[in-house]
C-alpha cells in the first residue's frame, strides 16, 4: 500500500530554517541536508512502523549526518510529517503542533 505524504506548514517551515541554517554554514551543505531529510522520509514511506513510537500515534525517525529528527503519525492513507527538529530542541516544541 502506498500512502499519500502530508507536510504540514510547519514542518516546511522546519526544513526551510534547517536548510538555509546549513547552506548559510558552508555552501552546498543545505543541499547536503535535504539529500539526508529525504532519504529518511524516503524510509518512512517505505516503513512507517519501523521508527520509534514517541508518544501515542507519533513516531520520530533520526537522520543521519544531522541531529535532526523527522516526527510523524501515519494512518492507512497517508503518512504526515509534523516536524524536522534538532534533537537538542525539547519535545514539547513539536508536541503543542498536535495539541498534547
Amino acid at each position: 500500500m502506498t500512502r499519500r505524504l502530508v507536510y504540514t506548514p510547519e514542518s516546511l517551515i522546519d526544513i526551510e530554517s534547517a536548510r538555509d541554517w546549513y547552506e548559510g554554514a558552508s555552501e552546498g551543505l543545505g543541499g547536503a541536508f535535504l539529500d539526508q531529510l529525504e532519504a529518511c522520509v524516503e524510509l518512512v514511506a517505505q516503513f512507517p512502523e519501523a521508527f520509534t513510537r514517541h508518544q501515542g500515534p507519533l513516531r520520530v525517525a533520526n537522520l543521519r549526518r544531522y541531529p535532526y529528527v523527522v516526527v510523524y503519525e501515519f494512518d492507512r492513507s497517508e503518512i504526515r510529517i509534523a516536524a524536522v527538529v534538532h534533537t537538542a530542541r525539547g519535545p514539547y516544541y513539536w508536541q503543542e503542533r498536535f495539541g498534547e
